[in-house]
C-alpha cells in the first residue's frame, strides 16, 4: 500500500503545474498621447487569451510575446524634442496578467520609466521602460516569477516588442488523499475468533 501511495505522489509531481492566463495588457498614465505636453508613445498588447501551459520543475519557464510599444513623438518635425512638460507628465506603465490557474489573481508588474529632455535626433536614449521580476506565491509552498524585458528608444518611429516569461521557482508540495488502512491478516484472524466465540456462547445460553 505504501508503495502505491508513493507512486501516486510521484505521478502528481511529474504532471506539473497548470498555468492559465485569461487576460493581459498595459495600464498607462495620462502623460502619453498625441498633443501638446504629451509623450508620443502607444501600447498594444498581443498575448493570445486564454493562454495555457504546464511547468513541471523549478527553473522551467514559458515565454510569449506580450505586446508592442511604439515611440513616435514627432511634434516639431525633424527638430522634434522632448519637452520638460512631457518628461514630467504621468508616464506610469504597468503590465498585468490575470491568472485562473494555479491561482485566481491579477499579477501586476510596475515599470520604472523615464523620458530625457532634449532632441530626439541624437543617438542617446530618449525614453525607457524597465521592468523588475514579480514574485507570486501559490498553493502549498509554490512560487513563480513574471518577467518582462526592458525597452529603450533612441529615435522616432521605433517599435519594440515586450516578451513575458513565467518561470516556476518552487513547485507546490504534493498532496495525497487520506487512505483507509487495510487490516493485517493477524487482526482479521483475531476478529474471526472473537465472532466465533460469541456464537458459541450464545448457543450455550440457548441450550441452558
Amino acid at each position: 500500500m505504501a508503495a502505491l501511495i508513493l507512486a501516486g505522489a510521484m505521478a502528481e509531481a511529474r504532471a506539473g503545474t497548470l498555468f492559465t492566463i485569461t487576460s493581459s495588457g498595459y495600464t498607462v498614465g495620462s502623460g502619453f498621447g498625441n498633443g501638446s505636453n504629451l509623450l508620443g508613445v502607444t501600447f498594444a498588447s498581443s498575448l493570445s487569451n486564454p493562454t495555457s501551459f504546464t511547468l513541471a520543475n523549478p527553473g522551467d519557464s514559458a515565454s510569449y510575446t506580450f505586446g508592442q510599444v511604439t515611440f513616435d513623438d514627432n511634434e516639431g518635425g525633424p527638430n522634434a524634442a522632448i519637452s520638460a512638460q512631457e518628461a514630467a507628465g504621468n508616464l506610469g506603465v504597468t503590465a498585468f496578467l490575470t491568472f485562473t490557474s494555479p491561482l485566481s489573481s491579477t499579477v501586476q508588474n510596475v515599470a520604472v520609466t523615464g523620458a530625457v529632455v532634449g532632441p530626439i535626433s541624437d543617438p542617446d536614449v530618449d525614453f525607457f521602460i524597465n521592468f523588475s521580476p514579480t514574485v507570486v506565491n501559490f498553493g502549498n509552498g509554490g512560487s513563480f516569477t513574471v518577467s518582462l524585458n526592458n525597452l529603450s528608444f533612441t529615435q522616432n518611429n521605433q517599435t519594440r516588442t515586450n516578451t513575458v516569461t513565467i518561470t516556476l521557482t518552487a513547485a507546490p508540495a504534493a498532496t495525497t488523499p487520506p487512505t483507509t488502512p487495510v487490516p493485517e491478516p493477524t487482526s482479521m484472524a483475531l476478529l474471526g475468533a472473537g465472532l466465533l466465540g460469541l456464537g458459541i456462547a450464545a448457543r450455550r445460553r440457548k441450550a441452558a
